[in-house]
């Protein structure tokens, strides 16, 4: 097994922040609302115009959702983001220039920082190289620093709680190359499978 490039440990360690802290950021927004995982179930049943455009993967994942034990852990950053745009009103408003726009450094509202989450799953975890640069990863870690400042604040987490302390430590902590190896494959499989959201 060939050792990862310096560029595929650093999109292995971007990855995996997209894939499990940034994941996390949008379950935790969709439970601020303090609807249990069950109610949120019901509703997408309820909503034809939202659950006529579920794959049945996707479906496989909703009906997770009435199951006490699973809860939001269960949504990805795709799943968790289409549910959050769709019932906009239930769990944040929208963001400063629409869904589907791309926020400027100013427009710091929690609707905007859906849209950066969803950017980056686009980004990082469809459609880009592996080759990311120094910059690229330092420029990815301060944009995520900042969002989960704000997503800290917004959700009222601690600071042993918080996302900042968990995207710092995935910057700074070591990887080993069954980790990275994981995220790659993982990243390979989310660019076969779907399309950006």
């Amino acid at each position: 097994m060939a050792t990862a490039t310096p560029e595929q440990a650093r999109h292995g360690r971007i990855s995996i922040v997209v894939a499990d802290v940034l994941s996390e950021m949008l379950q935790d927004i969709i439970a601020h609302a303090q609807m249990p995982p069950k109610a949120l179930y019901d509703r997408i049943v309820q909503t034809k115009d939202f659950n006529k455009k579920l794959s049945p993967e996707e479906w496989q994942v909703v009906n997770k959702l009435a199951d006490p034990d699973k809860g939001f852990k269960v949504l990805d950053v795709s799943l968790a983001y289409r549910i959050v745009k769709h019932f906009r009103n239930t769990f944040v408003t929208k963001p400063t220039r629409n869904w589907g726009s791309n926020p400027t450094p100013t427009e710091v509202e929690i609707g905007d920082d859906v849209e950066r989450i969803r950017r980056a799953r686009n980004r990082y975890l469809h459609g880009l190289s592996i080759n990311i640069t120094e910059t690229i990863m330092s420029d990815f870690f301060k944009e995520f620093t900042e969002v989960a400042k704000r997503i800290d604040q917004y959700l009222n987490k601690t600071l042993e709680s918080s996302f900042e302390k968990k995207i710092e430590n995935f910057r700074t902590c070591t990887i080993d190359e069954n980790r990275t190896r994981e995220a790659l494959e993982a990243t390979s499989v989310v660019e076969n499978q779907e399309g950006n959201i």
